[in-house]
């Protein structure tokens, strides 16, 4: 879902650090992108509803218990 909202590639998500998701704005940093070292630039991306509720739900989890689950 994240991809499709957020118009982000497989790369770009695989490579993303949990750090990378400001979930007071509700942007993602995109920083390793398409072209990375040559002509790709970073950016950030808003985050759509949908995702945030999910992401709302797996923070809360990692939060409590150090991993990454949705329940």
């Amino acid at each position: 879902m994240m991809a499709i909202t957020t118009g982000t590639r497989n790369k770009e998500i695989r490579l993303a650090n949990v750090e990378d998701v400001d979930t007071t704005m509700w942007t993602f940093d995109i920083i390793h992108v398409k072209g990375e070292g040559t002509y790709g630039l970073p950016r950030t991306v808003p985050l759509h509803p949908d995702v945030r509720e999910i992401l709302s739900l797996c923070t809360s989890s990692y939060a409590k218990n150090g991993w990454w689950t949705i329940t």
